[in-house]
């Protein structure tokens, strides 16, 4: 059970802590699972909680009308070095308990590299499956990232806060057409848009230059 808390002790030579909750109830855990977080943070984390011992530990971030913002507890969809930068782009989204929150937020200089970028028929195209990923995203071999001062994050409510599908550089993409919720526009997309080579760990026996996917209907 995910439980909300703040880190009241730390142990340097033992290389552990204890959270407590707000009801009072304490928490052991050991320095390896804190995910993200230094042992002096003094903010709110969000764990797993089982039989009095503390695992999994994420930073708790605030949006603009002070809702709890946290990772996901696996398989962390936050696309490289996005995370300094989330304080600062949560306090400009208000939340207002809406179940899911998708929000670009626009900088005034650039703070990133996108790495979905577009293609042409004469790009190096192929398919591979992401890690954690259901199926085929599309890649180019003879493109570099773009510079942006954009910083797309995709929220989901979730019990006591809301949870972070995916945060990354640059705006707003469709989701992939593998996706139960692609239709044609996603499809469209995608077709003449790709992720950068490198962007993003795949399994190389997945790789193919044939377009796995099927038109949607609509």
């Amino acid at each position: 059970m995910e439980q909300i808390g703040k880190i009241i002790r730390i142990q340097e030579a033992e290389q552990c802590g204890t959270i407590a909750l707000p009801t009072g109830a304490h928490y052991s855990f050991q320095f390896n699972e804190l995910k993200g977080v230094s042992p002096q943070h003094q903010s709110p984390v969000i764990f797993i909680a089982e039989h009095e011992q503390a695992t999994n530990i994420r930073e708790v971030f605030f949006s603009r009308d002070q809702q709890l913002v946290a990772d996901r507890p696996d398989h962390s969809h936050l696309h490289r070095n996005v995370r300094q930068l989330l304080p600062k782009a949560l306090m400009q989204i208000s939340l207002m308990d809406r179940f899911t929150v998708e929000k670009t937020v626009h900088f005034p200089e650039n703070i990133g590299l996108q790495e979905c970028v577009p293609t042409t028929a004469e790009d190096d195209v192929f398919y591979a499956v992401r890690e954690h990923r259901k199926g085929h995203s599309r890649f180019v071999r003879n493109k570099t990232p773009l510079p942006t001062n954009a910083l797309t994050v995709i929220l989901k409510k979730h019990a006591q806060h809301y949870r972070i599908l995916t945060c990354f550089f640059g705006p707003k993409a469709t989701v992939e057409p593998f996706d139960k919720r692609a239709n044609r526009q996603a499809y469209d997309f995608w077709k003449n848009h790709a992720l950068v080579e490198g962007a993003d760990p795949y399994d190389p026996d997945t790789v193919t230059s044939e377009c796995p996917w099927k038109i949607p209907s609509k």
